[in-house]
C-alpha cells in the first residue's frame, strides 16, 4: 500500500478475499475489522468502506470516487457468485406483453354485413384456404 501511495495514484480500490469461501456474511471476516489497522499504517490517506450494494448500484462509479482516497470493498467471499456459477440475469417476462402479442396475432373481427358481395366471396375463399392449411398441418 505504501508503494502504491508513493506512485501517487488518483484512487486506490482495495478488493479482498478474507478467510473461507462461504458466500454469506460473517462479521468476523468483514474488511471492517482490518480498517483500523489500515488507517494506522496509512495515517495520511482517508479510508472509505464500500459495500457490495454500493459498487453494484453505482453507475460510472470511478467518476464518483474522490482522488487521494483508499476505497475498501467488502470481502468478496461474501458474494454468492464469487466461487460458483450463477446464471446470467434475465429480465422476467411481462405478462401483459404476452397478452398484447396474442391480440396482435388475431385479425380484427370481420362484419360480413358491411362487405360487398365480391369482398364476402374473397373472404370466404381465404377462410377456406386457411382451414385447409390447418387441416393439412394437423394430419
Amino acid at each position: 500500500m505504501k508503494l502504491l501511495q508513493e506512485k501517487q495514484p488518483k484512487r486506490i480500490v482495495l478488493l479482498s478475499s478474507l478467510a473461507e469461501k462461504c458466500g454469506r456474511v460473517k462479521l468476523e471476516n468483514s474488511v471492517r475489522s482490518i480498517m483500523p489497522q489500515l488507517q494506522s499504517s496509512l495515517p495520511d490517506m482517508p479510508l472509505v468502506y464500500m459495500s457490495h450494494q454500493t459498487v453494484n448500484n453505482a453507475a460510472n462509479i470511478v467518476e464518483d470516487l474522490k482522488e487521494g482516497t483508499l476505497y475498501v470493498v467488502e470481502n468478496l467471499n461474501f458474494r454468492p457468485d464469487e466461487h460458483s456459477y450463477v446464471e446470467a440475469w434475465v429480465e422476467p417476462e411481462d405478462p401483459n406483453k404476452a397478452k398484447e402479442e396474442e391480440k396482435k396475432e388475431q385479425p380484427p373481427p370481420v362484419d360480413l354485413k358491411k362487405m360487398s358481395a365480391a369482398e364476402k366471396k374473397k373472404y370466404e375463399e381465404e377462410q377456406k384456404k386457411i382451414a385447409e392449411e390447418l387441416l393439412a398441418k394437423t394430419t
